[in-house]
């Protein structure tokens, strides 16, 4: 018996079920967070931080098409740190982050634009 618990442990994903069970199974409850102005508020959020990077992208380019191409570096650090929240809202969106865990979001979003507006201020530094 033991091996096979071994055996268990290994081939179990690590996030939950990776085959979506039936419908039939799953038993059906309201869940709150999913109102029509939740998800308006975190596509606004999640908006407002895609913008923020665009923008820091584009003044990135400027800075370093004017002055030296190492400015394209700073980029490249918001961007590594924003994929963690495309990370974030994929599992979200497959359900495997629990809706508790929403403020993660916000948390690396808050983050994310704090680093997008002092990359901004470090660019044109004068």
């Amino acid at each position: 018996r033991p091996d096979n618990e071994e055996a268990m442990a290994e081939t179990s994903p690590i996030f939950g079920s990776s085959s979506p069970s039936k419908p039939s199974q799953q038993p059906l409850y309201y869940d709150k967070t999913d109102s029509p102005k939740t998800r308006a508020l975190q596509v606004a959020f999640v908006s407002c931080v895609i913008i923020a990077v665009g923008i820091t992208f584009i003044m990135t380019v400027v800075r370093a098409i004017q002055e030296d191409g190492i400015y394209i570096l700073l980029f490249v650090s918001l961007i590594s740190f924003a994929q963690t929240e495309l990370f974030l809202l994929w599992w979200i969106r497959k359900g495997e982050l629990p809706k508790e865990k929403f403020w993660w979001l916000y948390i690396i979003g808050f983050c994310v634009l704090l680093e997008s507006i002092f990359t901004d201020i470090l660019l044109f530094h004068a």
